[in-house]
């Protein structure tokens, strides 16, 4: 994950010697991830999908339309319930 960070324009920094991850606030830019990049934040993918709902949610009107749900119901069984009761508005998830 911290290499994709960088990719984007990240201020980090890591002591070896301490294991101390350094991070500032910097302007970060978007970059396209492809599949040699997904091995190294696997664990974070379903952090975004939950991301772009709450974004969704807010932003969007109607129906939210969800695909893929299955790592964020692994990651995160409550993510839903939680998701309607901060923002007010549904999603129907798609299998």
């Amino acid at each position: 994950m911290v290499g994709v960070l960088e990719r984007m324009g990240a201020a980090i920094t890591f002591d070896t010697t301490s294991g101390t991850l350094s991070v500032r606030a910097s302007r970060l830019r978007a970059v396209e991830l492809t599949a040699v990049d997904i091995p190294g934040i696997v664990d974070e993918v379903p952090v975004l999908a939950m991301a772009a709902t709450v974004a969704g949610a807010c932003a969007a009107e109607g129906t939210t339309v969800i695909e893929g749900w299955d790592s964020v119901a692994t990651s995160y069984p409550r993510f839903t319930e939680d998701r309607v009761r901060l923002t007010g508005a549904g999603a129907e998830p798609v299998a």
